[in-house]
This record gives C-alpha cells, structure tokens and sequence, in this order.
C-alpha cells in the first residue's frame, strides 16, 4: 500500500511538473482579471497604466515608443506575446533602431 502511495505522488508531481500548464493563467482565472487582446499592429506612444492582461496574438504588432512608461496596477498583470512557430524572435523598438 504504501508503495502505491509512494507511486501516486510520484506521478503526480511528474505530471506536474512536466505538463506545459501556464500556472500563472490559473491565477488570473482564479482573480477574474480580464484581457485585452491585440490582434493587428498597435502603437504606445504615451506613458500609461495597464489594469489588465495584454496579449499580443500571432501576427500583431505592439510598438512601445521610446520612453514610455508601463505601469501595472497589478502584480500579476503584465503582456504576453502569443508565437507562432513560424514567427521570429520578439525585440525592443530601442534594438530594431541599432
């Protein structure tokens, strides 16, 4: 029985801890926080406070001018960039411009 046990909890925390579950999308389930979705090109050009999740989906494009400020009202609130496989690599406007 108590290698049963053993076999369990050992399987439960592989499973978890090789699983791809995004923990930090279960908290913002659990809290209610909702999201805004940006799904073409889009420009930031004034400092600002996001209250809420950002995610920027496969294709679009989110500018953040040089100097703006992003301020989260939250802890858990920040912006997610959604790839594609088929999508380079993400950089700062600051780094296109070298």
């Amino acid at each position: 029985m108590k290698g049963i046990r053993i076999a369990s909890v050992s399987f439960l925390v592989l499973t978890f801890v090789i699983s791809p579950v995004s923990f930090s999308g279960i908290a913002l389930v659990s809290r209610g926080v909702s999201v805004e979705e940006i799904t073409g090109y889009e420009e930031w050009n004034q400092s600002r406070a996001v209250d809420k999740n950002v995610v920027v989906k496969p294709g679009a494009t989110l500018v953040i001018g040089k100097g703006v400020e992003i301020n989260f009202t939250q802890p858990w609130i920040g912006i997610q960039v959604k790839q594609s496989p088929h999508q380079g690599n993400c950089q700062r406007a600051d780094d296109a411009e070298e």
